[in-house]
């Protein structure tokens, strides 16, 4: 019926105004991040890399998402609060140039605690998980042997919305290395910038958008 369906979409909200499973994010993902878990495919171009026995030409498949757990909202705005979300995803990389079956995975996981201090600042705590892994035809094809590289560790985000459309924000993490793996330093800096245009295609449901994101870490000399 109607209101059992209504009942199934609808996040359900208990006396004391918490609401589990909350069907929106207080702090929403980095559009243009590599690691942001989605549901995307993707042809990249490189314009310069090192890696061997690759080419410029890539494609990328990713799966995943972040989902909210429970919100304890403000009384006077329920999309304000603090939240604490699940987060998990998967980008696979493929050689389009010398067709490499598969290149390398990524595995990421983690949990988010999220604050909404006004409409257009949003902050969070988060942990995460990311390990990396070499494709079998690639290291058949390059001889090359998995190195064990993962990361894990904490981060901290400010989210700030200047105007209509636009979002930036900074982010830095600390990671704690494997005792084996003396290579995988602390830390890590990410910042970017999004314009999300007013949908004004197929009767004002899609639109366009821009997105950019920088991220360096201390093992690569802080290299963006």
């Amino acid at each position: 019926t109607p209101a059992a369906a209504a009942a199934i979409v609808q996040p359900r909200q208990t006396k004391g105004g918490i609401i589990i499973s909350p069907a929106t994010l207080l702090y929403p993902p980095y559009t243009a991040a590599s690691h942001n878990p989605v549901f995307a495919i993707q042809t990249q171009k490189y314009l310069d890399t090192d890696v061997r026995a690759t080419g410029r030409s890539r494609f990328s498949l990713r799966m995943g998402g972040r989902f909210g757990i429970v919100r304890w909202p403000s009384a006077e705005d329920p999309e304000r609060g603090v939240q604490v979300d699940f987060e998990a995803g998967y980008t696979g990389l493929f050689d389009l140039e010398n067709h490499t079956d598969n290149l390398g995975y990524d595995g990421i996981y983690g949990f988010q605690v999220s604050w909404t201090a006004t409409r257009d600042l949003a902050l969070r705590l988060r942990t995460f998980h990311a390990s990396s892994h070499l494709g079998d035809e690639y290291m058949e094809e390059s001889e090359r042997v998995r190195i064990g590289y993962t990361r894990e560790g904490i981060a901290i985000g400010a989210s700030w919305e200047p105007a209509p459309d636009w979002r930036t924000y900074i982010e830095g993490g600390y990671a704690i290395p494997p005792g084996d793996k003396p290579f995988i330093e602390h830390l890590h800096a990410q910042c970017g910038l999004e314009y999300f245009a007013p949908p004004t295609f197929c009767n004002n449901t899609l639109g366009w958008y821009a997105a950019t994101d920088i991220t360096t870490y201390e093992e690569n000399d802080w290299s963006a």
